[in-house]
């Protein structure tokens, strides 16, 4: 049996979500090359910006996959950055938003959570900092989250990012390389006896690989890879956590591409 280390966003509506921890794909890189001034626009890094907008333009090929703007706010605060998604995400609880955090100058995300819509999110993500290993408190009928911020107010400043619609790269020998590549990546985990590997077909930017395999005997499992192409090796495991195995065999099969047997990844 293989054995992940991270889980799938669940794709159902987030109705009862409370402020808190959170997963998503997108919670991958951003770091800030300019000091921050209330009011002002950010300036991040322009090849942070590259792998952002990557990122979103994949999660974009996952839900309307149409051209749109997702704007961000974002603070510093202890030598970590904090990043806001200010518009609603998509199947995302209405009075709630992602705030992905990252250490000043980094680029891999130390934690990720949920905080409300309203000018209180600051205070709630320094909070979740300052505490991340405290337990968390249960909440009764119609009581609030207080989060004291000591006094602690830091500018804010916001971004807007371009996200267009996804696609898949075209056929060319990079993609081909890639997908030899991982191909050997999922055979050395356990699948070199599968009888097909099929992925979802993908770009050379997407941040993550959703794969079907067929066994020997005919019985089918599902692999995730997050994928980091710039890397050896390019494949982060993990499974699908409560996401339905039906779900995931949709998204693999509406745009497959198969590793294995070949042609489509043919040398």
């Amino acid at each position: 049996m293989r054995r992940a280390q991270t889980s799938f966003r669940n794709p159902g509506k987030m109705r009862e979500m409370s402020p808190g921890w959170t997963n998503g794909t997108c919670a991958l890189l951003f770091a800030l090359s300019t000091s921050l001034t209330a009011g002002a626009e950010c300036t991040p890094r322009a090849a942070l910006i590259t792998r952002l907008r990557a990122c979103y333009t994949y999660e974009n090929g996952l839900g309307r996959n149409q051209p749109h703007r997702e704007q961000f706010s974002l603070f510093q605060h202890s030598g970590r950055t904090f990043l806001r998604q200010d518009l609603v995400p998509d199947q995302y609880a209405s009075n709630l938003r992602p705030v992905q955090v990252f250490d000043n100058g980094a680029t891999t995300i130390v934690n990720t959570w949920n905080c409300p819509t309203g000018p209180s999110w600051v205070s709630c993500a320094i909070f979740l900092n300052d505490h991340a290993s405290d337990p968390p408190r249960v909440l009764y009928g119609k009581e609030e989250v207080q989060y004291p911020s000591a006094g602690i107010s830091p500018p804010v400043c916001e971004f807007v990012l371009d996200v267009p619609r996804w696609q898949p790269s075209p056929a060319s020998p990079d993609k081909r390389r890639l997908a030899a590549e991982m191909l050997s990546e999922f055979q050395a985990l356990g699948y070199g006896d599968a009888r097909a590997i099929v992925i979802r077909d993908f770009h050379l930017d997407d941040p993550e690989i959703t794969a079907l395999i067929t066994n020997r005997d005919g019985t089918q499992e599902f692999q995730g890879c997050t994928l980091a192409r710039d890397k050896s090796p390019h494949c982060a495991w993990h499974m699908f956590g409560q996401t339905s195995r039906a779900s995931v065999r949709r998204l693999v099969l509406s745009k497959p591409y198969r590793l294995f047997p070949l042609p489509d990844n043919k040398p």
